[in-house]
């Protein structure tokens, strides 16, 4: 026997399935048959299947049979067989989901000004959990958007009251979706970017206008070191910002702050061609997997401090590399690969840069021409 409960389950089931239909409007079926009791239960357990008859007495699309048990003594009764919703809202009512579709409607209602509703509503895991005063932001900036399709501005210059940069990066998904509808493209919001930016150090007083400390956005690099006092012949990336100031490079070289995996974003640059290029990172794990990306944009790039020997050397600051995860890397050189499986081999152990003892370190920089 299926109680109302259990039909209301059911039918809340049907409508987080069949969501996405019911706000577009399209006609949804839901049927299920409820399971009356037989003479033999209803001689068995009388007081249930009354209970059972009772809970559907004046439900709307419930469909009553007559059945006849004489020969449990019972005669004939009218039982509840099958309820079917006569209605999308009657489904929804009977799913208990009434409140919470007319605010879904309200919020597409608003959304749908900017062009398909069918297409509105396929963004729906974008925008359902979205309360009333997001959807108003949406519909306003995605406006904003349609009548400045290429404005080159940051998110924080949307002038849309209310709306600030963070906001606007937080729904970028739905925005460029809806921005999409209303004009029939890709979405593209036709933002400005931010330009990455990139330390680098030089000898004192041989760097651009005699600094020895610079960050400049990327596409500046080209000009900040055609402007270097002393030309730069050798890069050398690290890893760890504390040892990146902590060395003073000799005229000719320049130290950049690699940043993790952007350091092989950066080596990438074509400011850097025909330099000698250099590279010591942390010897763990992702240290190798950064030198390999390193390689794949500049193959001739080498290693300092990150052979077999360092890794023996230091074996006793080594810590456990708990983010471990098996991979192949195809660009290092036989000794890179001897010296991580060293630190493979011990127990996947990581060494981190500024760990090394620092006058170690010079001695083999100093071999580099690098301090």
């Amino acid at each position: 026997m299926r109680m109302p409960k259990d039909v209301a389950t059911l039918a809340q089931r049907k409508v987080q399935r069949d969501l996405k239909t019911l706000l577009i409007g399209e006609p949804v079926a839901f049927s299920v048959p409820l399971h009356p009791p037989t003479g033999q239960a209803i001689h068995a357990d009388p007081d249930t299947a009354k209970a059972f008859i009772r809970a559907w007495e004046g439900h709307d699309g419930v469909t009553f049979e007559t059945r006849n048990f004489a020969r449990w003594g019972l005669g004939t009764q009218q039982l509840p067989v099958r309820y079917e919703a006569a209605s999308n809202a009657e489904l929804i009512s009977m799913a208990g989901y009434t409140s919470e579709f007319e605010r879904l409607s309200r919020s597409l209602a608003i959304l749908e000004g900017m062009g398909s509703r069918r297409a509105v509503v396929d963004a729906l895991p974008l925008w359902r959990d979205l309360p009333p005063a997001d959807i108003d932001h949406a519909q306003r900036v995605t406006q904003w958007f349609c009548t400045h399709p290429s404005s080159g501005v940051l998110p924080r210059a949307v002038a849309v009251e209310g709306v600030h940069g963070k906001w606007i990066e937080q729904h970028r998904r739905l925005l460029e979706h809806l921005v999409g509808i209303a004009r029939g493209d890709d979405g593209d919001l036709g933002l400005g970017s931010v330009l990455p930016t990139i330390r680098l150090r030089f000898a004192p007083g041989s760097g651009p206008a005699g600094l020895d400390d610079i960050s400049v956005p990327t596409n500046a690099l080209g000009k900040a070191l055609s402007g270097a006092r002393e030309q730069v012949e050798q890069v050398l990336f690290l890893e760890n910002q504390e040892t990146f100031l902590s060395l003073t490079p000799q005229p000719g070289t320049c130290l950049v702050f690699g940043g993790g995996y952007r350091a092989h974003h950066s080596a990438s640059l074509d400011v850097f061609d025909g330099k000698r290029l250099l590279y010591w990172g942390d010897l763990d794990l992702d240290g190798y997997r950064i030198l390999d990306a390193v390689r794949s944009q500049c193959p001739n790039a080498e290693s300092v401090l990150m052979g077999p020997d360092t890794v023996t050397s230091n074996l006793g600051i080594a810590t456990p590399d708990r983010d471990f995860t098996p991979t192949t890397l195809t660009r290092l050189a036989p000794e890179e690969n001897e010296a991580l499986d060293i630190l493979i081999t011990h127990g996947h152990l990581r060494i981190e840069q500024e760990r090394i003892n620092i006058e170690d370190a010079l001695k083999v920089l100093r071999q580099f021409g690098v301090v």
